[in-house]
């Protein structure tokens, strides 16, 4: 068992260090110069968003591998991921419109390709499905539909309640630790009996009653031991 989950820890180990080192390659491709081939293809892919993605990585892997503890339950980590998403399609929205409308899919993937800083690239359009829902339902219904799924998360992580749910749902306020040790010292005397108060009593036996010719032992008289005969 030691072995099997040292080789595990090894390998959850290998795969954090090789997301430091892509997501740091990517982030470092993105920034210098030189690197116009790499960077025009990340950009045109991502976006803007990019430098935001390879830099959370980043950040995320060095965390994991130096076990920094975040206290988030995964409910939230994930509604959060899918608002940051979800934010990011409707930002991709704004400020393309007019790469979205009136262009099918070749056309809208090779402008957003060519034009490389917009907010989300061909990941936000075809990913987050903003261009099919614009195609679909239009631009303008798209955004209303986007920004509805946004409150309605929004609601869920920050464990929002309706007043009526949340009156049926009040706790019990919190007895104070004094009361509560009193209750349970009176709990101990009911059911703790000292051993002098106890009471003995030798069973007695239920008399017998006899019917018709029948004879019970019941209705005979105890005789007295005979007195000892002298020799």
């Amino acid at each position: 068992m030691a072995k099997q989950f040292n080789r595990e820890n090894e390998k959850s180990n290998l795969g954090v260090i090789v997301v430091i080192f892509a997501s740091a390659a990517a982030l470092l491709a993105c920034i210098l110069p030189g690197l116009n081939l790499i960077k025009g293809f990340l950009l045109g892919v991502f976006g803007v968003f990019a430098y935001i993605l390879f830099a959370g990585a980043l950040a995320l892997g060095v965390m994991r591998y130096f076990d920094v503890p975040v206290k988030v339950s995964k409910k939230k980590a994930v509604l959060l991921f899918a608002l940051f998403f979800l934010t990011l399609a409707v930002t991709h929205m704004i400020f393309d419109w007019s790469l979205l409308s009136g262009k099918t899919f070749s056309e809208y993937a090779a402008a957003v390709y060519e034009k490389k800083w917009t907010a989300g690239g061909i990941f936000a359009g075809v990913a987050l499905l903003a261009y099919p829902l614009s195609a679909g339902i239009g631009p303008v219904g798209a955004l209303i539909a986007y920004l509805f799924t946004i409150a309605l998360l929004t609601l869920a992580a920050l464990d929002f309640k309706w007043p009526a749910q949340s009156e049926n749902r009040k706790e019990k306020p919190a007895r104070p630790p004094e009361e509560k040790a009193v209750r349970q010292e009176k709990a101990a005397e009911k059911i703790i009996v000292p051993l002098t108060e106890t009471h003995f009593e030798p069973a007695r036996p239920a008399p017998f009653k006899s019917a018709g010719p029948n004879l019970y032992v019941g209705d005979v008289e105890p005789r007295p031991d005979p007195a000892p005969r002298s020799v």
